[in-house]
């Protein structure tokens, strides 16, 4: 098990699994190895490190993400964490329902009049994210604005651990 932490957000990750594919996946042979891991959350730039321990009281100041080291692998590729994988019909629907779209990310391909969408950011902040394929465009991920209200009220408010 290893733990890794944005120095800007306090985003973290704890990956537990198989020891060996945890240290092949995160471990020296890692081009992030151990303080240049892209912070996996949408709109923070940080980067994030290896920790060897944690005080108790600090956790309840860390975005705790428990993955395994496929999880964990796919999130610090900016593939989201598991609970931005519902990119459903219904949801990506129920989205674009609760908030018009604020901003788009695109880009021009060269030599043409025509450009590519990375994601959509909806008024509410949650960004959509969009890949190709042969069947049009896909929506891997989904991902919902970090509420920094909703984590105390979830570390401190009533029926907190």
């Amino acid at each position: 098990m290893i733990t890794i932490v944005c120095t800007q957000c306090g985003t973290a990750v704890r990956v537990m699994g198989i020891s060996e594919e945890v240290s092949h996946l995160f471990g020296e042979q890692s081009e992030w190895y151990p303080d240049k891991f892209p912070c996996p959350r949408v709109g923070c730039a940080g980067k994030a490190g290896i920790v060897e321990t944690i005080e108790p009281s600090a956790l309840l100041t860390l975005d705790m993400h428990e993955l395994t080291p496929q999880e964990a692998f796919a999130a610090f590729h900016g593939l989201g964490f598991p609970e931005e994988k519902d990119c459903s019909a219904t949801a990506v629907e129920q989205a674009f329902a609760r908030s018009p779209v604020k901003r788009v990310q695109t880009h021009k391909v060269k030599g043409t009049h025509r450009s590519i969408i990375q994601w959509f950011e909806l008024e509410d902040n949650t960004r959509i994210y969009l890949a190709g394929s042969a069947w049009g465009a896909l929506v891997y991920r989904i991902s919902k604005p970090h509420s920094y209200a909703e984590e105390a009220l979830r570390l401190h408010g009533p029926g907190a651990r």
